[in-house]
């Protein structure tokens, strides 16, 4: 199959031109997909040097809400992290804010989708999470939906704590005091050294003590 699928792209074997009709097939079919078998070429397609020119050249913008579940599923269990990273932070976090922005909700596909994105938790974190959150454009709405993935999902304590830091370390923002209040509630077990990092941060924000998700963390602390 790896061979066949190499053969598929490669430029020696095919035209330019029945390349680019093959992949227009298969993005035509995964605007319209609902469930079913997906096109087999998707299961090699991490395995091509070109990767990432090819799956560009899918549309994933395009997606159906119900493709995208399936894609995103089936490259948890296949991307290296690069790759990974790449299509969280590309393709899977774009679906998440024009979702948003578009109708205020998102669909239970994508909502699975992002679900099962946290398999791979480190580049949930660093490519999906963070780049969102210290977007100027985030919103209320897609920390709720973000914490509301966390908060139904497990991590590595090691994962958990490069976060939290992270989060700490970040300028306050409503966004962000929501992901830190969601993190809290999980009660992972933090070394003394996050615990000292958050009595800095309390203190230092204290100015914004008003805030409803502030009291919360510092009531869960």
């Amino acid at each position: 199959m790896k061979n066949k699928t190499r053969n598929l792209i490669d430029i020696k074997f095919y035209s330019k031109t029945k390349i680019l009709k093959i992949l227009e097939r298969t993005s035509l079919l995964l605007k319209i997909y609902r469930s079913g078998k997906v096109p087999k070429l998707l299961k090699s397609l991490p395995m091509l040097k070109n990767f990432e020119e090819i799956l560009w050249l899918l549309r994933p913008d395009s997606w159906s809400p119900q493709a995208l579940y399936i894609i995103t599923r089936l490259f948890v269990s296949r991307l290296d992290n690069l790759q990974m990273g790449r299509f969280l932070s590309q393709i899977l976090a774009p679906r998440l804010q024009e979702a948003v922005f578009r109708s205020k909700k998102i669909s239970s596909h994508l909502f699975l989708s992002l679900k099962v994105s946290t398999n791979r938790s480190k580049n949930f974190f660093s490519s999906l999470l963070f780049p969102i959150l210290r977007g100027q454009s985030c919103t209320l709405k897609e920390a709720i939906i973000l914490g509301s993935i966390i908060n139904r999902a497990s991590f590595l304590q090691e994962n958990v704590i490069w976060s939290l830091i992270n989060l700490l370390d970040d300028p306050c923002t409503p966004p962000k005091l929501i992901l830190i209040r969601i993190f809290l509630s999980k009660n992972y077990t933090l070394p003394y050294r996050v615990l000292d990092i958050l009595l800095d941060f309390f203190f230092k924000n204290s100015v914004i003590s008003k805030n409803s998700n502030f009291k919360k963390c510092v009531f869960i602390f």
